[in-house]
């Protein structure tokens, strides 16, 4: 329910908090302190704009999480990044962290709808063939289609990371645009599992804008690379040399034609813009008043799951002929509550004196009926399918940890990168109050990180 706030409501609010006047003529408030909010801030403060980032938690980074599970490092939410990322890694090095990104091993494992375990390399595609996942000539007609789309150019020269640069393909669902560029095997053998176990989402329920985007991404073979400190280790380094304030929970925003402010739990902020990088239902509930562009984003649903982290005695180690594999990505049509099951010691060499960590993430659809279930509940209900994978395990497991997630990634149906555009295209040269956010991108970290530096650019424009 949205919150509306008026003459008696801000009366109770100042008996409360106090006024907090940040200077009008240099100041930005930035509402989150996710990795769209934490670039936008970093952008703005390049190029001398002081800002203040309000934060409801008492962390910083939202889903890129990192917390230390006995002797090991756990990513809760965002688990790796990518090669093609270009934001990331800028962010990455300018706070001094490029010495700690690290390559990821590529091969991959994929359950089928038939619970059958294929293990290939993303960069020796003709081990499809030789599992039996295609055949000769629907990898022939794969190569073929790729060479077609993509070209033999070797840097991408669309971006990945801005969802309004693949419009053109926004119109079609991504079912439907994979079958007809691809075929069903890949379409329904890859695609599926690969939308199903890294972003919790359906193939058939997307746009083909996301499903281009992707196919990008394994078109120029980019690598999968990871921070030794953990993903929350950007975030936190961003936050340290910028003005954050946690437990500030921002309660509504309102405009006057002088100045925006921002009414949160510590206090009233003013300044002349405002970036509102939160989840979409977040902001839906603080902005009073919404325009129609914005109302049609608020209304972004989100895949949600659940991260188990099961850290293992000594004693275990993983089946032989899986051991040296990163990722388990799960067939959505087999389904299986886990969608994607991860060796973090094949991320982190580090992990490999703690025993083994593994970290199994849930699909969407089983994540949204188990969220109200306690650990334990979980824990139990998922033994199956991990043990499929890691026999007896659980007898081995040491120390454990539930994170959930609610809003785990935006989803991507027909018309939504449209959507995004309409919204930027109707902004006045006079607004005050910016939206970034994942939920404005596509579901990958470059991508909100993305939306923020959009935000702030369009603030150093005015």
């Amino acid at each position: 329910m949205q919150v509306t706030f008026n003459t008696y409501n801000l009366f109770i609010v100042n008996n409360f908090v106090t006024t907090m006047d940040e200077p009008l003529s240099t100041t930005v408030i930035i509402v989150g302190a996710g990795i769209a909010g934490l670039a936008a801030a970093w952008q703005l403060n390049q190029f001398g704009i002081n800002t203040v980032v309000l934060e409801a938690e008492h962390i910083v980074g939202g889903r890129m999480k990192t917390i230390q599970l006995g002797n090991a490092l756990v990513d809760c939410g965002a688990q790796f990044l990518s090669s093609a990322y270009t934001i990331i890694p800028k962010l990455i090095d300018e706070v001094e962290l490029s010495n700690n990104l690290i390559a990821v091993n590529e091969s991959v494992g994929i359950v089928r709808k038939n619970q059958e375990l294929v293990v290939f390399n993303p960069r020796k595609p003709w081990g499809l063939f030789s599992s039996h996942v295609l055949s000769i000539w629907e990898l022939l007609f794969l190569a073929f289609k790729q060479l077609k789309l993509f070209g033999l150019k070797k840097q991408i020269s669309v971006p990945l990371n801005d969802i309004t640069s693949w419009l053109q393909y926004d119109a079609q669902s991504a079912s439907e645009w994979m079958i007809k560029n691809f075929g069903k095997s890949v379409a329904y053998e890859l695609s599926a599992t690969i939308f199903n176990g890294l972003y919790f989402q359906s193939l058939n329920d997307s746009s083909a804008a996301m499903a281009a985007a992707v196919a990008t991404f394994y078109a120029y073979k980019s690598q999968t690379i990871a921070l030794a400190t953990g993903m929350g280790s950007l975030p936190q380094k961003l936050a340290d040399r910028l003005n954050v304030k946690l437990g500030a929970r921002v309660l509504a925003i309102n405009e006057t034609p002088t100045y925006i402010e921002a009414i949160s739990s510590i206090g009233i902020f003013r300044a002349k813009h405002i970036i509102l990088a939160t989840p979409a239902a977040t902001a839906k509930n603080i902005v009073q008043n919404p325009d129609p562009e914005m109302l049609a984003l608020f209304d972004t649903s989100y895949s949600s799951s659940i991260t188990i982290s099961l850290l293992t005695t000594s004693s275990w180690t993983p089946p032989s002929t899986i051991s040296s594999i990163y990722g388990f990505l799960f067939n959505p049509q087999g389904n299986n509550k886990v969608a994607a099951l991860t060796i973090e010691n094949n991320k982190l060499a580090t992990q490999s004196e703690c025993g083994y960590l593994i970290n199994a993430m849930l699909s969407d659809k089983w994540a949204k009926k188990m969220l109200i279930l306690t650990d334990e509940e979980i824990y139990r209900e998922i033994k199956s399918d991990i043990e499929m994978i890691f026999p007896d395990l659980y007898i081995h497991v040491d120390t454990k940890n539930v994170s959930r997630w609610q809003y785990a990634m935006p989803c991507i149906p027909v018309g939504h990168a449209a959507r995004v555009q309409q919204y930027r295209d109707s902004r006045k040269i006079n607004n005050k109050l910016w939206l970034a956010g994942d939920y404005l991108g596509l579901p990958w970290t470059d991508s909100a990180a993305q939306t923020g530096i959009w935000a702030a650019n369009q603030v150093l424009l005015r």
